[in-house]
């Protein structure tokens, strides 16, 4: 935005920042404008922010840093619920993680719906695109992740992904040479619930450690109920939508729906390379309407390889 002045006879011109994320609260600050997702989180995570919280896209941000939302209760943070949305049509938040890390965590945050649907348009599209920029060759990243643990960070529960296109960081792994099982054509996420990493959190407030294993689960005592993930469109990325728990009761009321997995362009340098969708962890999850499509040279023979839906 441009400010055009005239300050005792001389003329002025100015360029003025615009904000990218606009942030509205019930409680505490009611109204506040940020450049990127991860400085509007760090305020709710901070307390500024209270209540029933909406963060707006409002144009494309590029992020620097993983925007870690921590659970009401957890510090200062204290919100009912945070609903993430765009209200322009078309756009992206972008940016790298690290190695084992998703783009967005939402740390043991409870009620949290990412919604990319722009509600100033007409019908539900997928209006806001989410993507990891860090190298394709890194192991062990996604895009949104959503963690608990069996102790300190019990629960992560009623959060809805929704109406997003998810593109994950590991591009142009559907190569004749892209064949390791421990490489990020077998070891790369789109959207990961569940695994936190071994180490156990010293508070609320501790940040996630890294993913090192694709067998990583989680436990008995920690819950992600009421997780909802539909109308997604899901590519480059070894695994699409993993839901990893070792116990059926980590993962009550799982829906998993409408999702489209993968590229249906055979050939195509970017794809789902290994897993589509897989669940482990619940008792009655349901899993339905997804369209998966998987491509890539692990051999089929390796463990939890070339498998759509699992």
């Amino acid at each position: 935005m441009r400010k055009i002045c005239f300050v005792l006879g001389f003329f002025c011109s100015a360029l003025l920042a615009t904000a990218q994320v606009d942030v509205t609260a019930t409680g505490g600050t009611a109204n506040a404008s940020y450049t990127t997702l991860k400085a509007a989180v760090d305020a709710v995570n901070a307390g500024t922010h209270t209540g029933a919280i909406t963060i707006n896209i409002t144009a494309n941000t590029t992020e620097t840093a993983i925007s870690v939302l921590n659970g009401s209760g957890a510090g200062a943070a204290s919100y009912t619920s945070i609903l993430i949305r765009p209200t322009a049509d078309g756009l992206t938040i972008a940016g790298p993680s690290a190695q084992g890390r998703g783009l967005i965590e939402l740390n043991g945050a409870d009620n949290v719906t990412i919604d990319g649907d722009n509600p100033n348009t007409p019908g539900i599209n997928r209006n806001l695109t989410i993507t990891n920029t860090i190298s394709s060759t890194t192991t062990y990243a996604s895009v949104i992740r959503i963690v608990a643990y069996t102790s300190v960070i019990t629960s992560a529960d009623n959060n809805t992904i929704k109406n997003l296109i998810i593109n994950g960081h590991a591009s142009g792994r559907n190569i004749a040479t892209a064949t390791s099982t421990t490489a990020s054509e077998n070891t790369s996420y789109a959207i990961l619930a569940g695994a936190r990493g071994t180490a156990v959190p010293a508070t609320e407030e501790t940040a996630p450690t890294a993913v090192s294993s694709i067998s990583t689960l989680l436990g008995s005592g920690g819950t992600i109920g009421n997780l909802v993930i539909t109308n997604n469109e899901v590519n480059r990325a070894s695994r699409g939508i993993m839901a990893q728990g070792s116990a059926t009761t980590v993962f009550p009321g799982l829906i998993i729906s409408d999702n489209v997995v993968g590229n249906s362009a055979g050939g195509a340098a970017d794809q789902i390379y290994a897993i589509g969708i897989a669940v482990n962890g619940t008792a009655n999850g349901i899993v339905s309407g997804n369209t998966v499509y998987v491509e890539g040279y692990v051999a089929s023979s390796a463990s939890n390889q070339a498998i759509g839906i699992g």
